[in-house]
């Protein structure tokens, strides 16, 4: 999942693979920072009416930080109701943000570095750290630098290393293989570990949710 083979050139000799885009190497910095790459595959039809891959390789658009030296790249997104599949166009093409027009989704991953010496500092001091790190996405009224709410929801899959889920309410340890459904709450994420942390988010427009309240019945 985390890295790209070589293309696949026999379909491209073949007139199946539309468009190929080469691996791109991702900067950071600190101790722990590495090559974030993700092979991206997505399906179609080609010119004679048969399935084939059409893109396959790393994702073209790259959202803004959501929290410090973090990294986040749309996969694909769709605008309204109802998705078309027609045409070989790449929907993950910027312009993209984590905003959604109603009946809209988006799909995105995102990369989240340990603080620096990370293997060297004590649990509470990786915490310590970590918050400070974070930085607002889209902010609400709350002591948590990185605390935001988005009008959708998220289905959420940790798929390297493991993150701090911080609620308003109390916190929780998401793990690689976990799966988290966001609807639509503040949370801010953490990276206490030693190591580099991916998750991989579907979101799906929802109706705002009324943060002043307590549970819809």
């Amino acid at each position: 999942m985390m890295s790209i083979k070589n293309p696949l050139r026999n379909l491209a000799r073949a007139g199946c693979v539309l468009m190929i885009v080469d691996s791109v190497d991702y900067e950071h910095a600190g101790a722990f920072m590495e090559k974030f790459q993700i092979r991206r595959v997505v399906t179609g039809m080609n010119a004679e009416g048969r399935s084939c891959v059409i893109l396959d390789g790393n994702p073209p658009a790259k959202l803004a930080a959501t929290q410090s030296e973090s990294i986040a790249y749309s996969l694909w997104q769709t605008d309204g109701p109802q998705a078309s599949n027609e045409g070989i166009a790449d929907a993950a093409a910027e312009p993209f943000d984590i905003s959604l027009s109603f009946g809209a989704s988006k799909f995105v991953t995102t990369w989240f570095p340990p603080v620096p010496n990370a293997a060297k500092l004590s649990s509470d001091e990786r915490a310590r750290l970590a918050r400070r790190a974070a930085s607002p996405a889209r902010r609400t009224a709350h002591d948590h630098p990185g605390m935001h709410a988005t009008n959708s929801v998220d289905y959420v899959v940790i798929m390297k290393g493991e993150l701090v889920l911080v609620l308003e309410d109390g916190e929780t340890v998401l793990h690689a293989g976990d799966v988290l459904i966001d609807r639509g709450v503040p949370h801010a994420w953490e990276n206490r570990g030693i190591e580099p942390a991916v998750l991989i988010a579907a979101l799906v427009d929802a109706a705002p949710l009324s943060l002043d309240t307590g549970p819809n019945h």
